[in-house]
């Protein structure tokens, strides 16, 4: 059954927060796949399978967004965090 129900961006943690090798999730869903952007909105990392750690040791310092999508789900949750 596909669910059309919309999940509050407070709901996804991100820890930690500012993060400088591996960034843990956490959501009350499933992951399916996940997407990092810059602040340019360059894509910079993806994950296409189900995974809460993240390692983004690699990326240069600055802000970022996540966009993560849980399975069965046709939408993305955007989240920041602070690469340090």
């Amino acid at each position: 059954s596909v669910q059309y129900d919309v999940i509050s961006s407070s709901e996804i943690v991100i820890l930690p927060n500012p993060v400088s090798d591996v960034l843990s999730l956490s959501t009350p869903f499933e992951i399916e796949s996940a997407e990092i952007f810059s602040l340019l909105g360059e894509k910079v990392l993806q994950i296409s399978h189900s995974q809460s750690k993240i390692n983004v040791r690699s990326l240069p310092r600055g802000v970022y967004t996540i966009a993560i999508r849980g399975k069965g789900r046709f939408h993305y949750i955007y989240s920041k965090f602070l690469k340090e």
